[in-house]
Order: C-alpha cells, then structure tokens, then sequence
C-alpha cells in the first residue's frame, strides 16, 4: 500500500488547527458579547447606586430637619406647659382674692351704719370703702377672665402642637424605616456590583485567554499553510521530474541480452534476426520491407564467417 503524501497529512493538521482557531474565535464571540452586557449591567448598577446615595442623602436631610422641628414644637409645648401652670396658679390667686373681696362686700353690707359709726368709720368712709371693694371685685374679674382666655389659647396651641409633635413622631419614623430600606438595598446593591465586578474581570481574563489562543493559532495556521505550500510544491516537481523520467525510459532502446554460449539457443545466433516483420524494423536497426530477405541473408553470412 502506497504511504500517503506529506502534504496530506499536513492538509489535515491545518484542517484540525483551523477548527479550533474557529472554535475560539466563536468563544471569543461569544465572551465579548457577555462581557459587555456585564458591562451595560454595571453601568446600571453605578447609576443605581448613585441614585440610593442621594435618596439615602435626602432621606438623612428630612430627618435632620425633622428632628429640628420636633425638638422646636418639644420646647414650644414645654414653654406652653410652663406658661399653663403659671396661668393657672395666677388665676387660682385671682379667684382667691375675688373670694375675699366677695367675702368683705357680704361683711360690710350686713354691718349696720351705727357699727361703722361706733367703730369710728364716717359715712363717707364706708361709702368710699364699698366703691373700693367693687372696683377690686371688677378688677379681679376681668383678670380672672384674661387668665381664663390665656388659659384656653394655651390649652388649645399645646393641643395644636401636641398633635404636630405626634405626626412628625410619625413621620419621622416612617422616614428612619425608609432610610434603613435604602440603606438595605444600597447593601444588596454593592454586593451585586462587586460580584459583577469579579465576574467580568474572570471573564475578561479568559478573553485575554482566548485571544492568546487565537493568535497562536493563526501563526500555527500560518506556518503549516506555509509548510503545506512547500511540501505540495515538492510533490507537484517530484511528479514532474517522474514524468519526464517515464517519457525518458519510454524513449530508451531495450537491451538485448546474449545468450550463454555452449547451448543451443547459442548455436542459432546469426539465424535469429529479431526483427518486426510487420513494421519492418529491426531491433538493432531498421531496413525497408523489400530488403529484409538481403538484411536476414547478410546477417546469416557474417555468423558464418565468424565461425570459419
């Protein structure tokens, strides 16, 4: 069985490396387009993590003012509390002193004149005495009423702020709960960057891979294509050197071999005359059709004259 020419088996070992430098490329492919949809997915997860810093930013802004504005209505309601118990004591004060002024009217008013008048007090006197008593008693009672009205502004600003202490309580708290949910979801958010941020470095180290691979095996490529070239060339001029020594040989006489002498195909030489009866030609020599009886008959002649 005839071997199989060199360039044979170097077509297939360029075959096999071309296979796989296309296997690669189509990894490569494959790897640059999930890279950079890794990439697009960390870009949106920067801006994400922009966006959660600012409203985490924001979120620690309201509750700043927030607490300002609690620990305001805090010392406005501490101040209405203080100013309610002064209210209060001054008009306890108030109505005490409009008991008395009541009580000293009943007094003098059952005192009869010549009391007054044994006790050394004129008439005037315990006319001027009783004015007095009424403008005290009016007097007192108008304060009593200021401290009333006083009274019920600061029951009803202290409610009023009471119940705005009571929903910034409330907001300020659904506002700490936001705060702790960005504050989460930043966390999960980082953690999901980072892992983005390992996976495409892996990713672009196996393209740095893969490239390396697809290099190498381009220059393989490259140089069995090179040696494929030589060896074809090879074989093309081995093939034509062949052909030419075949139309060689096709050309070249045959050797006529002599017989042994002693036996008898030797005792027939000069009687023997190879020759192509139909072609007229001879062997060892041509001669016209008509001169082959001449030719056979000299050939014979000379035999027998070398014997004699």
């Amino acid at each position: 069985m005839a071997a199989k020419p060199a360039s044979e088996k170097t077509a297939l070992e360029k075959s096999k490396a071309e296979s796989q430098k296309a296997d690669v490329e189509r990894k490569l492919n494959e790897l640059a387009k999930s890279l950079s949809e890794k990439e697009a997915r960390q870009e949106e997860a920067h801006q994400a993590l922009k966006k959660a810093d600012q409203a985490i930013s924001d979120a620690n802004k309201r509750l700043r003012t927030l607490s300002a504005e609690r620990r305001g209505v805090e010392n406005r309601l501490a101040q209405l509390r203080r100013d309610g118990r002064r209210v209060e004591s001054e008009l306890g004060e108030t109505e005490r002193k409009i008991g008395q002024i009541s009580r000293a009217q009943y007094l003098q008013m059952r005192r009869p004149a010549w009391q007054s008048w044994i006790n050394g007090v004129s008439p005037g006197e315990r006319t001027l005495e009783t004015a007095l008593l009424g403008y005290l008693q009016v007097a007192q009672v108008r304060a009593a009423d200021d401290l009333e009205k006083q009274q019920a502004d600061i029951r009803q600003v202290a409610d009023e702020t009471r119940t705005r202490s009571n929903e910034l309580t409330r907001i300020q708290r659904d506002e700490e709960k936001s705060r702790t949910d960005l504050l989460a979801e930043k966390k999960e958010r980082q953690e999901a960057a980072s892992s983005l941020k390992r996976e495409i470095a892996d990713t672009q180290a196996e393209l740095d891979k893969l490239r390396k691979d697809q290099a190498r095996l381009g220059s393989l490529v490259a140089t069995i294509d090179a040696r494929l070239e030589k060896e074809r060339a090879a074989e093309a001029a081995a093939a034509r050197r062949a052909e030419e020594e075949a139309a060689k040989k096709a050309q070249r006489p045959a050797k006529v071999t002599p017989a042994p002498s002693g036996t008898a195909f030797a005792k027939l030489k000069g009687r023997l005359v190879d020759c192509r009866c139909d072609s007229g030609q001879q062997r060892n020599g041509t001669h016209p059709r008509g001169n082959r009886k001449t030719a056979c008959r000299r050939v014979e002649q000379t035999h027998g004259s070398s014997q004699k």
